[in-house]
């Protein structure tokens, strides 16, 4: 319904104008009395604007947390030996498939580690190192994916 809005020319139109929204829209504005007013809404307030990029809380860390893993999860390690990379992480179904999420550290060795905490089922995945997906050398089982290459696989 669209509202209505009368200009009242004489006191003896103004009586006979209908009445006013019962709830009017917030910010609205109305003349009366040849000033301008903002009516306030009459219910309950508005809730508050989406905070602003600088308010809102942390993303994740771009490591994975230390803590233990939740119950019925386990702790599961994948490791890659690799000394030259200069990056490494661990995508699969377990996170989504992002090759950011997971990240591995380096080890002053020059092996790459990551720790993540799965619950029991059938996960596959594959490391991106220095931006190439490869497959885990050392996984003891893999099934081939829809690129042409394969997955690595581990059940926990």
């Amino acid at each position: 319904m669209q509202p209505r809005h009368n200009q009242p020319s004489s006191s003896s139109n103004r009586a006979s104008s209908p009445p006013s929204p019962a709830k009017p829209a917030a910010g609205r504005v109305r003349k009366q009395a040849g000033a301008a007013s903002v009516s306030q809404p009459s219910a309950t307030p508005s809730p508050p604007p989406a905070p602003t990029p600088a308010q809102r809380p942390a993303e994740r860390p771009s490591t994975p947390p230390t803590s233990a893993p939740r119950q019925g999860e386990k702790s599961i390690e994948f490791k890659l030996r690799n000394p030259h990379a200069k990056s490494a992480f661990v995508a699969g179904s377990f996170n989504s498939w992002d090759l950011k999420r997971t990240p591995m550290r380096k080890e002053s060795d020059g092996e790459w580690k990551a720790t993540v905490s799965l619950a029991p089922g059938r996960y596959e995945y594959r490391f991106v190192v220095d931006g190439q997906w490869i497959s885990d050398p050392m996984a003891k089982e893999s099934v081939h994916n829809t690129f042409g290459s394969t997955n690595s696989v581990v059940t926990v």
